[in-house]
């Protein structure tokens, strides 16, 4: 093997592991550099318990610690591949380890934290850096409906708040288009995204008697689970928001073009 090969791992919970359904929670990477083993586990179980309906702080964090604790006394000190598959065999009820798989390891733990970022994260630096508005200005322009929106004035609210969105258009209701990005650690988006649905909850109570407006999400979803997309959709439909996804947006665009109005982009 060549000095800097290395396998990974990754480490998988349920709460019904009958059910057949792992969600991805660690990775274990295994170097032939000190240290030859690391450990990445997440602290953040939201996700977990919105997908399996249980309560998971008090419990979980102690399986981890546990599960590193006996990968430390076994892998220490030597490892190799056939040694840790006998490992993984082993390993029943609610954690379990995937099969190793080879990478190459420079640093070791900078390939564990890239790791993690990757597979358990779900935090994509790259495609971060580019902002919602900017992907779905994009969007409207390879699908030549750009010139068929309007662009809003911000909107005020009761208590004080301001609704602003890059786009707007007439179907009926007065929609406002707005970008939103759900990359990342899953708990802060769901924080920023309920914040848009309550101003968008806000904004449909308070025009229903005069031109009714709409807010309308368009997320970007790179690698984000589809389970958590489906939590999101779910709760900004219920405040009464539209939602589209970034890579499926034909029934928004469909929508702009049957409903547009020249008359109303005359100056």
């Amino acid at each position: 093997m060549k000095n800097n090969n290395g396998y990974y791992s990754i480490v998988q919970f349920s709460e019904f592991p009958e059910r057949g359904e792992f969600l991805n929670i660690g990775i274990v990477l295994f170097s032939n550099n000190k240290p030859s083993v690391l450990t990445k586990m997440s602290n953040s179980f939201s996700r977990l318990e919105r997908f399996f309906g249980v309560h998971l702080q008090s419990r979980l964090p102690v399986d981890l610690q546990v599960l590193e604790n006996r990968l430390a006394l076994e892998f220490a000190n030597d490892w190799n591949e056939n040694a840790f598959s006998k490992f993984q065999s082993l390993r029943t009820g609610k954690l379990r380890l995937s099969e190793p798989r080879l990478i190459t390891v420079e640093e070791a733990e900078l390939t564990a934290q890239n790791l993690f970022d990757e597979l358990i994260a779900n935090s994509p630096k790259r495609r971060r850096s580019t902002q919602p508005v900017k992907l779905l200005r994009e969007q409207f322009r390879a699908n030549h409906v750009e010139k068929m929106l309007e662009r809003p004035a911000p909107i005020q609210l009761r208590g004080g708040l301001t609704l602003k969105a890059p786009f707007a258009y007439q179907n009926g209701s007065y929609n406002l288009i707005r970008g939103i990005s759900l990359a990342g650690d899953p708990d802060t988006s769901f924080k920023q995204v309920s914040a848009l649905a309550v101003e968008g909850a806000l904004l449909s109570g308070e025009t229903e008697l005069a031109e009714k407006k709409k807010l309308v999400l368009v997320a970007d979803t790179p690698n984000v689970d589809n389970e958590f997309v489906s939590v999101v959709e779910d709760m900004v439909i219920d405040h009464q928001v539209g939602f589209y996804r970034l890579n499926d947006m034909t029934p928004l665009i469909d929508d702009i073009r049957r409903n547009y109005q020249p008359q109303r982009h005359l100056v």
